[in-house]
């Protein structure tokens, strides 16, 4: 039935538990296998060490005032940086189980804020998942290597979550959360809002779009979204308030000329990066039907997709623009494409929603069969590399030439972040001090 009683039609059997756990297990295990060939390295190494002292991250205490000096030196993005440094105590190991988890908890977050009717229904559980890997341009940076997931993955796995009361506000038209769970809210709305320059932006942004739609379309107010609301809009103002976070961007250039260019990269990366999800979604928009038990969803849906474009657009300000930053509007285009899933249930559309899955599916297989042999070999050669600078180091050498690992794919974390060729440049420093040497360069590449 829906909110009003009147009975609605069945859309779905309920799908089969066994084989939606299955597939789950099945995540987990290809995310833990992706995770354990992407090693610790470049940025991981700068932040094994304090960012106060300069002295070996060993010890809980050193945390808060290591966090300090980063928001004075770097960027006000403490929430993550709190996290990337306390790993960089542990054994690499302990992350990747971690970070597989959390790859999993992103999307069942998804599933979960597409609310279909069927339960355990693995056809929409495929169709939230596989465009995950798919679409993103980079996955390796954001997604599997330590310092980019715990700024990317674990908090954008946090927002998901978030959206999910509102989705409920806004859809199911439920009842405000109890006073524990706003609470909770708003201190994940603290780390959200502390996450991104962009992304905690265009969050706030879509909160409040959320707000306002109860207000315009319910005709009632949902004052429960405030305290949330401000709390990510609190946490954005402290990243931007750090004195690091204010010299990098009084550091960049601006003028009329500086602006516009930066949007032409912006709309060029929206192009090649974005246009598909943003094409599904138009042609989604368009087919789901325009009954009054499905208004609610598609204003949600476009909402969610306005703010992945206010996303992008946001990068219009900065000052580069890292293929990794394409996580978030990507995430969010998911998101609302994820949402008008279920308008479209039903026998009709069954062959076609199938058809989707199984072609997902297969395009994945592909890219696993090239990226697992691929990633497997990156890793032997940075293995390979650590060995070598570490018998040249225990020989005596301070000033150590090696080689630096190509980036293959994009499911591997090699690239813009890898060893260079300048030994002052900020990557190698970090390198060299992790190895205790001083100097560490690559003159060679494989």
């Amino acid at each position: 039935k829906d909110r009003e009683g009147k009975e609605m039609r069945t859309i779905s059997p309920q799908g089969s538990k066994k084989l939606f756990i299955a597939s789950l297990l099945l995540l987990y295990l290809l995310m833990l296998a992706l995770n354990l060939l992407t090693p610790f390295g470049m940025d991981d190494y700068y932040y094994a060490f304090s960012c106060l002292t300069g002295e070996r991250m060993t010890r809980l205490d050193q945390l808060i005032p290591s966090l300090i000096a980063h928001g004075k030196v770097m960027n006000g993005r403490y929430a993550a940086h709190f996290f990337v440094q306390l790993f960089a105590m542990l054994p690499n190991f302990i992350f990747d189980l971690c970070n597989a988890a959390v790859f999993v908890l992103l999307v069942l977050g998804l599933y979960r804020l597409a609310g279909g009717a069927r339960r355990h229904d693995v056809r929409l559980l495929l169709l939230v998942c596989c465009p995950v890997f798919l679409l993103l341009p980079d996955f390796g940076s954001p997604v599997l290597w330590m310092s980019g997931a715990l700024n990317y993955l674990w908090f954008g796995t946090l927002a998901v979550w978030m959206l999910i009361p509102f989705r409920n506000a806004l859809i199911d038209q439920a009842a405000a959360p109890r006073i524990g769970k706003v609470i909770l809210l708003s201190l994940g709305a603290l780390l959200v809002g502390n996450t991104s320059e962009n992304f905690s932006m265009a969050f706030a942004f879509l909160l409040g779009l959320c707000f306002l739609a109860e207000r315009f379309v319910h005709k009632r107010w949902a004052f429960w979204m405030l305290p949330v609301l401000c709390c990510v809009v609190a946490g954005w103002v402290f990243l931007m308030a750090a004195p690091g976070e204010r010299e990098r961007v009084a550091g960049g250039v601006a003028g009329f000329g500086v602006y516009l260019e930066r949007l032409v990269e912006v709309l060029q990366n929206w192009k090649r990066y974005l246009l598909a999800p943003t094409v599904v979604f138009a042609v989604l928009l368009g087919i789901s039907p325009t009954q009054p038990e499905t208004r609610d969803r598609r204003i949600f849906a476009c909402l969610t997709a306005l703010s992945a474009f206010l996303c992008n657009g946001a990068m219009t300000l900065a000052n580069y623009y890292p293929l990794r930053i394409v996580f978030w509007p990507v995430i969010l285009m998911i998101a609302a494409c994820a949402l008008l899933l279920p308008t479209l249930e039903g026998s009709k559309t069954a062959w076609a929603l199938n058809g989707a899955s199984l072609l997902l599916c297969f395009l994945l297989a592909v890219d696993m069969l090239q990226a697992l042999p691929n990633d497997y070999n990156r890793y032997r050669l940075y293995e390979a590399r650590t060995a070598e600078i570490v018998a040249l180091r225990e020989e005596g050498e301070t000033d150590i030439h090696t080689f630096g690992v190509l980036s293959r794919s994009k499911y591997d974390m090699f690239g813009p972040i890898e060893l260079g060729s300048d030994s002052d440049s900020w990557l190698n420093q970090a390198t060299a001090r992790y190895f205790g040497v001083e100097k560490i360069a690559a003159d060679r590449f494989e």
